[in-house]
Formats: C-alpha cells, sequence, structure tokens
C-alpha cells in the first residue's frame, strides 16, 4: 500500500488533463496541499478551468468548509 501511495505521489496526469474539453471547477483548500502555482499551470493549460480556494479548508475541504464549497459549486454551475 506505501508504495502504492508513493508512485500516486510521484505520478504526474498532465495527458489526461490535457484532454479535458469541458470547464472545469478546481477547488483548493486554503490551507490544503494543492500550491497555488499547481492550480495556476492547471488554468494555464486548459483556459476554461476557474480556480476557488476555500478558506479555513485543508484537504478535505467538503468537511472542513461545506458551506463554501457547496456556494463555489452553485456559482460555478450557474
Amino acid at each position: 500500500m506505501v508504495a502504492t501511495v508513493q508512485e500516486n505521489a510521484r505520478r504526474h496526469y498532465w495527458d489526461a488533463w490535457d484532454r479535458v474539453r469541458c470547464p472545469v471547477l478546481v477547488v483548493r483548500g486554503g490551507n490544503g496541499t494543492m500550491k497555488a502555482d499547481e492550480a495556476d499551470r492547471m488554468r494555464a493549460r486548459h483556459p476554461a478551468t476557474r480556480i476557488a480556494v476555500v478558506p479555513g479548508a485543508g484537504h478535505d475541504v467538503h468537511l472542513d468548509n461545506t458551506a463554501a464549497l457547496y456556494g463555489e459549486m452553485a456559482a460555478f454551475l450557474a
């Protein structure tokens, strides 16, 4: 299991990302592990990307700040 987690941490998904053709909402927790520059790189490679940073949230945005996450999702889908 440890080897699988380590492999996923090193694996890059840019080829798959480059095949996405629909608008995307990328959600980052303000205290999470995704760095702002990675989200910016995602948007640069796919301009139909909206980035939302949820304050007071870590990796588990849906648990840490549910209301803010739902607000971001509702705005994106509107």
